[in-house]
């Protein structure tokens, strides 16, 4: 147990004890991705907690990539602003922030951002063409 509590380093990123809050998903972004007030307050509160190391939920890097509407978003300019608010919010409690990326592929949803993408030419889920 005492190991728990000992500085580490994953590469460059120094956390001051070993424990992790894990990316969540939340559901907590505006319609297009933004960050909210909520959202916000949501990933802060374990690095003012106590834990070493804040991973946000996952963060869809292209809107043709986003799986569901809530989802945070790290496709557009736009974002920037609520991006930089949530590490701002991690790093008062002297804790780093990692995104944790993705782009959905063949699962992503339909809602208004074109076909699905894929590795490979295939139906999807829902037998809806994934190119």
């Amino acid at each position: 147990m005492k190991k728990l509590y000992e500085t580490t380093a994953i590469g460059s990123i120094e956390m001051s004890n070993r424990f992790v809050r894990s990316a969540t998903w939340l559901g907590m972004a505006t319609d297009t991705g933004g960050c909210t007030k909520k959202l916000i307050a949501t990933t802060a509160a374990p690095a003012h907690g106590g834990v070493g190391l804040v991973i946000t939920g996952f963060a869809f890097v292209s809107p043709d990539g986003r799986v569901a509407v809530g989802q945070l978003g790290a496709s557009s300019d736009d974002q920037i602003p609520g991006l930089r608010a949530l590490a701002e919010a991690v790093h008062e409690a002297r804790v780093p922030v990692v995104a944790q990326l993705v782009h959905g592929g063949a699962v992503a949803k339909d809602i208004g951002n074109g076909p699905l993408l894929g590795p490979s030419e295939t139906t999807g889920p829902h037998g809806e063409p994934v190119r």
